[in-house]
């Protein structure tokens, strides 16, 4: 999506399915990171996580979601 920012469909997958799946993803994001923490900064991630819904009229609208559901998860410290 950005410079900093990327998706991933899983297609198929529940919501619990999803969770787990960016649980994992930011733990294993973590542990890269750490060598990269200072004093000064610790680098963090945050998931926001969407599914497609009837309302849905184009991947556009679910990218929205997405993006609200990332601004959320930043708002509240990152690493959500």
């Amino acid at each position: 999506m950005g410079g900093d920012e990327f998706v991933i469909l899983c297609q198929g997958r529940s919501v619990a399915e999803s969770s787990v799946f960016a649980q994992r993803l930011l733990e294993c994001g973590r542990q890269a990171l750490q060598p990269y923490a200072t004093e000064q900064s610790t680098p963090g991630l945050s998931v926001g996580i969407a599914h497609f819904s009837a309302a849905d009229g184009s991947m556009e609208d679910i990218m929205r979601r997405v993006d609200q559901a990332m601004y959320i998860s930043k708002t509240q410290g990152g690493s959500n």
